[in-house]
């Protein structure tokens, strides 16, 4: 692992967590969050909005193994579904639009290096930001869900909040949880919001928990995170309930074998018995 990699941080507007809407690949997403973690350093032109960077670099810092030699290829495909990808129509002050990621990528040849352009609606949210939050590139390489990415930004972006309340159907269009075996809340829960929840606890400097809220009959309406810095005391709260998991499992697994041993037992000692009644039952 490149341990450059963890001084990068990520700065986005909470504005353009909590508004924009936009569906990015878990690759993509990474690009996007290494682009935007690199506006502070020297790869970032701020007079053309531009962001230069080497993609063996690249490659190094999101902990990519390239046996066949296809980086250059593999790279220029991620950044055509990039530029491919719009937002929703964005309100921009005077007039509303559509936000492209980036603009116009050059690759040169025989160099290995990427210019990109950023769309210049994008500025506000990255560079002239109010209330914003900040987080380490780390996180993003570590979590491998995306939903764990977006919902981690999402409820970062309301720092300072001890709880928020979402509703359910809102809830998957902000972290592009889209998929239609996921009206099914108990899907929901289970491919999405706990290893999203698991993932945002282990990594990141969040811990997050969540119940369900208002209900309509039997459908649950809203979702309410219960949300907090971690500290150590809340830290090791994770470790020790992270311990009692892998102990609960352990005893699971002995018990499941002790009764496995124990039912091995008695189907050999009935075996025993019917030998012995054949035997009997043949000398007599």
């Amino acid at each position: 692992m490149d341990d450059s990699r963890n001084d990068l941080t990520v700065r986005k507007s909470n504005e353009f967590i909590q508004k924009f809407r936009f569906s990015l690949s878990k690759t993509e997403l990474r690009l996007v969050n290494y682009i935007i973690a690199n506006i502070d350093s020297p790869l970032y032109s701020e007079e053309f909005n531009t962001m230069t960077f080497d993609i063996s670099e690249f490659y190094k810092a999101m902990d990519i193994e390239n046996p066949d030699g296809k980086t250059y290829d593999y790279i220029k495909e991620i950044i055509r579904g990039l530029k491919n990808k719009t937002s929703d129509y964005v309100d921009v002050g005077e007039y509303e639009t559509i936000v492209s990621w980036i603009e116009k990528p050059k690759f040169y040849k025989g160099k290995g290096i990427v210019k990109l352009k950023l769309d210049d609606d994008l500025k506000p949210y990255l560079l002239q930001m109010n209330g914003y939050i900040q987080a380490k590139m780390n996180y993003y390489y570590q979590m491998t869900s995306q939903y764990s990415m977006r919902l981690y930004e999402l409820l970062k972006s309301y720092d300072g909040f001890p709880y928020k309340e979402f509703d359910v159907d809102d809830l998957k269009i902000r972290i592009d949880a889209m998929n239609k075996s996921y009206s099914n809340f108990g899907v929901f829960r289970i491919k999405v919001l706990d290893i999203a929840i698991k993932e945002i606890n282990e990594i990141t400097d969040l811990f997050v928990s969540y119940e369900e809220g208002k209900k309509r009959g039997r459908k649950i309406l809203t979702i309410k995170f219960n949300i907090r810095k971690k500290t150590k005391k809340n830290q090791e709260k994770v470790i020790e309930a992270q311990f009692k998991n892998v102990e609960e499992e352990k005893n699971e697994e002995q018990t499941s074998l002790y009764d496995n041993m124990k039912e091995e037992e008695s189907v050999v000692k009935e075996c025993e018995k019917m030998l012995k009644k054949y035997y009997l039952e043949k000398n007599q």
